[in-house]
């Protein structure tokens, strides 16, 4: 089967929509499929290359619109040859002609959310009424997409990891993961961190795998009282994770890789999106949620447990065979042939 992802980004761009598609492809083609990726090129990427077996073809997004479209012209036969047409969030679609994306043959999974809140009722529109415009089949990423942006969906996925438990020395006694920005919540983060250095009766030592604008205001509130290393957005977090007793993330992927690899993790949310996307996932009982800096900054200092042992989560598939087994349902319920 001919197999098209349309991603807004894809390696070597780091992030978790392209780890997502790059491990998809990547299962997809070890079970026979021929796959390729349509992605936004930018002035360090080729237009068209091959990674891990993955034809990639990007079209130019920093040039006019008009530029844009005829890209995708003139590269129609892609879509046309797909038997599945696999679109990563509608924003990756924005720049294609309409008529080269045929509904009966297009699957889309809806990735998450930005992190604003309020909503703004207008992204809630655009996505409740544009989804099934567009696609026959429907994934999301965390059931609190269903809920908050009011779609239905075939299937519901919370991330997949190839990572695997091994016994390794703790160098760091917490790793911070993500963007250090206003909307990922990390100012949460970093007044539980100041009241945590302060109420710890040794001085410890926290990573942070991730950069941003809010770097210096982190440094400034934990630096008198804990040693902090920044190792800015690295290609292998998972190195930092290992080596560490905690991770202070909010992301399923964080979340997921933190507790494969032996780390407890604590997770704040601030509004109704992040406690529905945090409490109703299958990793809520692993973890603890807090619902301020406050109270995690209480949980950390007093060692509080979530509900579950960290030990039971090696049960759990979380696979990326498994989660393209459940493309395979979507692709067969909306009556694509997977066998071709």
């Amino acid at each position: 089967m001919n197999i098209v992802h349309v991603t807004a980004s894809f390696r070597p761009a780091i992030g978790g929509v392209s780890n997502h598609v790059l491990n998809v492809c990547k299962t997809q083609i070890a079970c026979g499929h021929n796959v390729t990726v349509i992605t936004a090129m930018n002035e360090i990427y080729s237009e068209s290359e091959v990674i891990d077996n993955i034809n990639v073809a990007r079209f130019p997004s920093h040039r006019s619109p008009l530029r844009v479209k005829l890209w995708h012209l003139r590269n129609h036969s892609l879509y046309r040859n797909a038997d599945v047409i696999h679109i990563h969030s509608l924003y990756s679609i924005e720049s294609i002609p309409a008529f080269l994306i045929k509904k009966s043959k297009t699957v889309i999974t809806l990735h998450g959310w930005g992190g604003k809140y309020p909503i703004p009722d207008e992204q809630i529109e655009r996505v409740s009424t544009g989804v099934p415009k567009v696609a026959s089949g429907v994934i999301t990423v965390g059931s609190f997409v269903n809920k908050w942006f009011k779609v239905k969906s075939d299937e519901t996925i919370y991330g997949a990891t190839s990572l695997t438990k091994v016994t390794q020395e703790k160098e760091y006694d917490i790793c911070i993961l993500g963007r250090l920005e206003e909307d990922t919540g990390i100012n949460a983060y970093i007044e539980a961190l100041r009241e945590i250095c302060k109420r710890s009766t040794r001085r410890l030592n926290i990573c942070v795998c991730g950069d941003g604008s809010l770097r210096g205001k982190l440094y400034g509130a934990i630096s008198n009282d804990a040693d902090i290393y920044f190792k800015g957005f690295v290609d292998n977090p998972q190195y930092y994770m290992h080596r560490s007793v905690c991770c202070f993330t909010s992301g399923y992927l964080g979340i997921l890789e933190a507790l494969t690899l032996g780390c407890n993790v604590y997770s704040i949310y601030e509004n109704p999106v992040k406690r529905d996307y945090l409490c109703d996932s299958p990793y809520s009982e692993f973890i603890i949620v807090a619902s301020s800096s406050g109270e995690l900054a209480d949980c950390f200092i007093a060692g509080t447990q979530p509900n579950k042992p960290l030990e039971d989560f090696v049960d759990e598939d979380f696979s990326w065979e498994r989660v393209c087994r459940v493309y395979d349902n979507v692709y067969e319920k909306v009556g694509m042939n997977i066998a071709q």
